[in-house]
């Protein structure tokens, strides 16, 4: 599929000629993006590689937006091409936001509350009526798909990066104590999976969100701690920790949720998610050649020190930490 492809449905849905078509950053995804303009309007336009990628992303948007979650209209879809077009959100990202007004604590703090009160609606009001045959990967983070996360960490991340030797046994027995930890707890809600703030947009100060296609059943505290322990946002442990206990009391509303059971999982949620975020960057700049995401190594990795010493199962992880903490002193200075 070509861009000309993109401007044929533009013609279908609004009756008038595409005059501009600007191609945007795709970042780590395979999807080609383009902003499509005339004189009257600006879409966004998507050339997919993956059909039931897109069939996810298409199906969870009609039902959020049903919903009334603040995500793009979709306009016009051709899932038979794999394109479609969907409302245009502008370039302002939430960590780009939180770069700008970097000063205005207050409003950062107000956009982050919205941010989350938002999360509380995808996993459960909107979440729990969501069609999950949709989910084109895996249908629940459970073992398969934390496995596969903790593996792939493995392979992209330490092979291409870690300098020392490690005890593969020892490290492959500690990704089970992980994973059963985990397990523990409820996963029985709608898990975004990449809840992050290049994923957030901001128009007018309000959030808007993308790139969930790649949700499924999960636990809560998945996506709050991909937020928080985002690697693009500096963000101190004293507003994480605010902004959790403002999530918790919020999500309190909808559903009875334990505080201390949640906070006793959510250090391991965190650190899972983390080190499939190293994964990710491993991949995406050793194998698809996206040097952008090197810098985002360091970040990653501080907050994954920080993390290890609050995990509930740390004192059967001593590969793992050993690992962590060495990683932590180096430079990553590509």
């Amino acid at each position: 599929m070509t861009p000309e492809n993109l401007e044929i449905l533009f013609y279908q849905y609004f009756k008038q000629e595409c005059k501009t078509v600007i191609q945007l950053r795709g970042d780590g995804s395979d999807r080609r993006v383009y902003r499509l303009i005339n004189e009257n309007f600006s879409v966004i336009g998507v050339i997919g590689k993956d059909k039931a990628e897109d069939e996810a992303f298409v199906s969870f948007t009609q039902h959020f937006h049903k919903n009334g979650l603040p995500v793009p209209e979709i306009f016009i879809a051709d899932l038979n091409k794999n394109i479609y077009l969907e409302k245009d959100l502008g370039d302002l990202t939430l960590a780009e936001f939180v770069k700008e007004n970097v000063n205005n604590v207050s409003q950062i703090t107000e956009i982050y509350r919205n941010v989350l009160e938002n999360l509380t609606h995808f996993q459960i009001t909107a979440g729990k009526s969501i069609n999950l045959k949709k989910c084109y990967q895996h249908p629940v983070f459970a073992y398969d798909s934390m496995m596969w996360d903790l593996h792939y960490f493995e392979q992209r991340f330490l092979n291409a990066f870690y300098k020392e030797k490690f005890d593969i046994n020892k490290l492959h027995k500690e990704f089970e104590v992980l994973v059963a930890h985990l397990q523990e707890e409820e996963s029985n809600y709608f898990m975004y999976r990449d809840f992050q703030s290049r994923n957030i947009m901001i128009q007018k100060d309000s959030p808007w969100f993308l790139d969930y296609q790649s949700g499924r059943k999960g636990a809560l505290a998945y996506d709050v701690a991909s937020l928080l322990y985002d690697p693009y946002v500096d963000l101190t442990e004293d507003f994480r920790s605010e902004m959790l206990n403002h999530y918790l009391n919020y999500t309190n509303q909808f559903i009875a949720i334990s505080k201390d059971r949640f906070l006793g999982y959510f250090p391991g949620f965190a650190f899972i998610r983390m080190l499939q975020a190293l994964a990710a960057y491993g991949f995406l700049s050793v194998i698809k050649g996206k040097k952008e995401f090197l810098s985002s190594i360091k970040p990653a990795v501080n907050n994954l020190v920080i993390i290890i010493n609050n995990v509930a199962v740390k004192n059967e992880l001593t590969e793992l930490e050993k690992i962590i903490h060495n990683l932590g002193k180096y430079n990553f200075d590509f």
